[in-house]
């Protein structure tokens, strides 16, 4: 149920030239097209993977390596497609054991700071460098097919700095979203505040209705 109310979540707020597929390459996809755009090479295309957790996630976490090699995949599926991933979820994120970073940051936090530009150069080489070496290290998860896994570690150990960069701006980690049990009352609240109901228990109507749209 908390793929679907984020999928009625993301719907609700799409812009006109955004189309919502589910189910496609992951969980969501969000497709974006330029008015001019002609081919499919100009779209953009969100891969939104959700995960439901009960225990934090760090990104020595199987799920978040899974989600990581996924998105290896795709890219090296679909070379001419501007793709992007989203790893959304209700979990914190954690520190690694043992850490990556001094302090005992958790590498998630630092990994969006970097991708989106909120660090020094210096800085952000040597978080690359930790990350990438890292990555490279980690046993494959356990779900995962070697396949999958050794793209992705021939990736890791084959690309170009300037690529790693780019791999990890294009990956965003939506970490302590609203839990699965309050989702009701948020996408409930948006309906009211979009307009698309007069108030919450007309809203709670429509949302159940929805539910039943994105099942079918």
């Amino acid at each position: 149920m908390y793929q679907i109310d984020l999928s009625i979540e993301r719907w609700l707020v799409l812009n006109e030239n955004e189309v919502l597929e589910l189910e496609c390459g992951e969980d969501i996809d969000i497709v974006s097209r330029a008015i001019q755009a002609t081919h499919e090479a100009e779209r953009d295309r969100l891969l939104n993977q959700v995960k439901s957790r009960d225990r934090r996630i760090s990104l020595r976490s199987p799920e978040a390596l899974e989600a990581l090699a996924s998105f290896a995949e795709h890219r090296l599926a679909n070379p001419e497609m501007q793709l992007r991933f989203l790893y959304t979820t209700n979990a914190l994120a954690t520190c690694e054991r043992p850490s990556i970073f001094e302090g005992n940051t958790p590498a998630i936090p630092v990994w969006n700071r970097l991708r989106g530009g909120g660090m020094r150069s210096a800085e952000a080489r040597s978080a690359l460098a930790r990350l990438r070496d890292f990555l490279t290290l980690q046993p494959k998860p356990a779900a995962l097919r070697e396949a999958t896994w050794d793209r992705f570690q021939h990736f890791l150990q084959s690309a170009q700095q300037g690529e790693f960069e780019t791999f990890v701006r294009r990956f965003a980690w939506d970490v302590g979203r609203t839990r699965p049990e309050d989702m009701a009352t948020r996408i409930s609240g948006m309906l009211v505040a979009a307009g698309y109901a007069p108030s919450p228990d007309v809203a709670h109507e429509i949302h159940r209705r929805l539910r039943s749209c994105f099942t079918t």
